[in-house]
């Protein structure tokens, strides 16, 4: 957050008008009241990260349950060695309509 010093008026518990200087988060100058606001949720430009853990990724037609996947043109696909990342299940299968699969991923740091 940007901060600004701002005068704010009030007033006290014995009913005297008082100003003071607070330090009070910046309003953007593109923001507009009367826009209707839409969750991030829905909004093109967000997206869940999942950094560690059993993560959903949407994966290729190559990836079984039990593979090992690697990433491959924004979707996890199976791996040609021993690396990457642990297929738990496959909870959408890939089609070719939709052009994904989505499967549970053990995603564990690396160093």
């Amino acid at each position: 957050l940007i901060y600004e010093d701002t005068d704010v008026t009030f007033v006290d518990s014995e009913g005297i008008q008082r100003t003071e200087i607070r330090r009070l988060p910046k309003e953007t100058p593109n923001f507009n009241a009367n826009e209707e606001y839409v969750p991030r949720s829905e909004r093109p430009e967000w997206n869940i990260v999942g950094m560690f853990g059993q993560i959903f990724v949407r994966i290729d037609e190559t990836v079984q349950n039990g593979d090992r996947i690697v990433p491959k043109a924004g979707k996890g696909s199976k791996s040609s060695d021993a690396s990457g990342y642990p297929v738990m299940k496959i909870t959408t299968p890939y089609t070719k309509e939709r052009g994904y699969g989505v499967a549970v991923c053990l995603i564990t740091p690396t160093v």
